[in-house]
């Protein structure tokens, strides 16, 4: 049984990550093994908000060597630029916690190419809202980040072996029209 809401997911065929928000006084990773192909029992693992002091993870992914995940900290939403990525070895151990001065860190996925990027929710401002490049430099305390499109409220996003990039975005929530929709982004 997992806490919360279930929100990120991240497989390396070896193990399957979610993260569960719902308990604001830890916020959780849960992990299963996958044996055989199956999955194993779900178990909580890591108690995110204990480990960086900010509430709700969201977005996990592997790191490219799929040793480690990576696990976004979406944060307050009433709170700008609070959003952290967060390393953490298979068995729990926080390896390094950084800033991104992003606000609400909704999605995380490597390209092919190796670069690291992310979706921005942005509940406090959508205008701030779309797709990022975070840079990740040894010994920063600090992901910078690069601004490669402007998104209304996205949400997760993955990527496929040509580098296509693959957007949910939430879109607007005023008036009779839905505005959701996925994207497709070339070139990243």
């Amino acid at each position: 049984k997992g806490e919360g809401n279930f929100y990120g997911v991240a497989t390396n065929g070896q193990w399957i990550f979610i993260t569960c928000n719902g308990d604001d006084t830890k916020g959780w990773v849960a992990k299963a093994r996958i044996k055989d192909g199956k999955p194993g029992k779900l178990q909580l693992a890591i108690a995110t908000k204990e480990a960086t002091e900010v509430d709700a993870p969201g977005p996990v992914t592997f790191t490219k060597s799929k040793k480690a995940i990576i696990v976004g900290q979406i944060g307050e939403v009433t709170v700008p630029g609070d959003s952290l990525i967060t390393f953490y070895s298979a068995n729990g151990k926080m390896n390094r916690n950084l800033t991104t001065g992003l606000n609400d860190l909704a999605g995380l996925a490597y390209s092919p190419s190796g670069k690291l990027y992310g979706t921005d929710f942005s509940w406090v401002d959508a205008k701030q809202g779309g797709l990022f490049q975070l840079i990740v430099k040894k010994d920063a305390k600090e992901a910078k980040t690069k601004k490669i499109l402007s998104l209304d409220k996205p949400t997760g996003l993955a990527f496929d072996d040509a580098g296509n990039c693959y957007i949910a975005v939430f879109g607007s929530t005023e008036g009779d029209k839905p505005t959701g929709k996925v994207i497709c982004i070339s070139g990243l």
